[in-house]
């Protein structure tokens, strides 16, 4: 199907639906644009953090070369099965399908810094770690607040992040 696809002369989606059950992260991005990566998502925070360890390992057996997006399940956001800051962290970590950074336009990058423990912890991200150079100066925004946190921050970032929710920033290196 993925051959006749390309031959079709449209750029058309092709997606696998095997629940990650066969290591697609190994195979499929040969084939496909994306591939489901797990069975049927739960509303709620246990069952994301499941599905965010399986997209940890789906990395490590691509060797975290992955050529096509992985694929969650839906959506589980208003559902009523989760608090505000669970579903915050469920939207932030699909939206980015579970790479905590990743490049945007104009040099920005995005990145997650998610709690999935029953306490508050402070979780820290050096530039180094989200391929900005470790002596940037960055102008940090914080998404969910809508404000800016730092104007010229350097080295990194620690956020104190609240039980199973998350903090989503905008790095834009000055």
């Amino acid at each position: 199907m993925s051959y006749a696809l390309r031959k079709a002369g449209s750029q058309i989606l092709y997606s696998i639906c095997e629940w990650g059950e066969d290591n697609p992260a190994i195979w499929a991005g040969v084939y496909c644009n994306t591939w489901r990566t797990t069975g049927d998502t739960a509303d709620k925070i246990t069952s994301i953090a499941g599905e965010n360890n399986i997209w940890e390992d789906m990395l490590d057996l691509a060797g975290g070369m992955v050529t096509a997006k992985i694929h969650p399940d839906m959506l589980e956001v208003g559902n009523g099965g989760m608090s505000i800051e669970e579903y915050r962290s469920h939207f932030s970590i699909w939206a980015l399908m579970k790479v905590w950074a990743g490049p945007l336009s104009k040099r920005r990058v995005v990145a997650v810094l998610w709690n999935i423990s029953n306490s508050q912890a402070p979780i820290s991200v050096r530039w180094r770690e989200v391929e900005l150079s470790p002596s940037a100066h960055v102008i940090v925004r914080d998404l969910w607040a809508h404000s800016f946190i730092s104007m010229k921050k350097s080295g990194g970032l620690t956020a104190n992040v609240a039980p199973c929710a998350c903090k989503m920033y905008i790095l834009t290196p000055v």
